[in-house]
């Protein structure tokens, strides 16, 4: 082993950052056969922005590539542990999603993505306003004029902690090596070429290859050596109420039930809390500490919504980021400045969901494998040919 306590001075590839996107990343190199191969991370596995989030998974999109990435990582969620060979439960639960269309150009779009969503068999349908109120029990309609909802019942949660350190646990078995509580300071590049990371714990650690996935903080790491990623960090904040017997129909939890132009969401565990979040007024911050404004306005939107909340007591509060593109998709970004380099962020709220898939796919790239998907899709180059990402089921 390498003085520094880590096994060497040099790797093959570095992964920054071990959310559920770079622990499915590092797992699928591993699985690959990639050797030294090193992921990072500032604090511990999945601490910062996948920890943090809600943890739907689903299929409902209305764009393509992300529908055709969504129903990839589905099928890895529904045997994640038989995947990764973790012996933990991940917390998968297929609790149903609904999306609600709170006017006309809502459910035009819901019916086209449905439309989209039913050529690959997903199971998603249309529900009128009296569907919805029975597979989302308790819902009022008396501030909320509700046209109806996107629905699919083989969508629901999952626990973004043991999910994220299934693949990192799993990476580890493949040979990878994490190096937790570890900040990448800042990138390392020469005459054109990506040449390593500087760490606040081990110095200097070479490689020819580094992939950034820090989310919000990704842009910071590549604008060091030139890379402008147009990433905006937004703060998002959730709350967790106590246990309640299930809500939902016939003795399950209540579904994932979301609105888009009120930016609302709420779900409850097979534990029997709810999670419950909302947008952010701007302007956003790096600051996870949360605010009662937040928990103001949150509880006034979905009490209207679900007046059965304001029973309920809140247990606890916290922050966490979205790294957001311009069209709210995914950014890979082959670096020119830096050879080498390759900055993957602007998930925009779904990279956990994603998250297995875009490993596959980032994999594939590395060692040449063909992939009936293109990653190229997602380069920069679309904000200058106007060709955008734009995905309409977006929260």
């Amino acid at each position: 082993m390498f003085t520094n306590g880590l096994k060497r001075k040099s790797y093959d590839v570095i992964v920054i950052g071990a959310g559920i996107q770079g622990s499915c990343l590092a797992f699928e190199l591993g699985k690959r056969g990639v050797k030294n191969v090193l992921l990072i991370e500032k604090e511990y596995v999945s601490s910062g922005a996948t920890g943090r989030c809600a943890a739907g998974i689903r299929t409902q999109f209305g764009r393509k590539q992300n529908l055709e990435i969504a129903i990839g990582s589905m099928k890895i969620w529904e045997e994640v542990e038989k995947y990764t060979g973790y012996p933990h439960d991940c917390g998968v639960e297929k609790t149903g999603y609904m999306c609600l269309a709170l006017n006309e150009a809502e459910l035009r779009t819901f019916e086209k993505n449905v439309a989209l969503q039913e050529t690959y068999n997903t199971g998603s349908v249309m529900l009128t306003p009296d569907e919805v109120k029975k597979l989302a029990p308790g819902i009022s309609y008396e501030h909320y004029p509700v046209l109806g909802a996107s629905w699919n019942e083989e969508d629901g949660t999952a626990d973004p902690h043991n999910c994220t350190t299934a693949f990192s646990k799993g990476a580890e078995k493949f040979g990878v090596e994490v190096a937790t509580y570890t900040k990448v300071e800042h990138l390392v590049a020469e005459n054109g070429q990506i040449k390593g990371v500087m760490t606040d714990r081990y110095g200097f650690i070479e490689s020819g290859c580094v992939y950034n996935m820090a989310n919000s903080y990704a842009p910071v790491l590549a604008a060091e050596i030139g890379d402008i990623l147009p990433i905006k960090n937004e703060r998002h904040q959730i709350f967790v109420t106590e246990p309640v017997a299930p809500l939902g129909v016939n003795g399950r939890p209540h579904p994932m039930v979301l609105t888009f132009c009120r930016g609302t969401y709420s779900k409850q565990t097979a534990h029997g809390s709810f999670t419950i979040g909302t947008d952010e007024t701007p302007p956003h911050s790096y600051n996870m500490a949360p605010t009662w404004q937040f928990m103001e306005d949150c509880c006034k939107k979905h009490c209207d919504l679900f007046p059965f909340f304001r029973h309920m007591r809140v247990l606890r509060q916290w922050a966490g980021f979205y790294d957001v593109s311009p069209d709210e998709n995914t950014i890979v970004h082959f670096s020119e400045n830096a050879k080498g380099l390759v900055n993957v962020c602007g998930f925009s709220g779904h990279g956990f969901l994603l998250g297995p898939r875009m490993g596959q796919l980032l994999a594939n790239n590395y060692c040449g494998m063909p992939d009936e998907i293109d990653i190229n899709m997602f380069s920069m180059k679309r904000y200058e040919t106007g060709q955008l990402l734009s995905e309409p089921m977006c929260v």
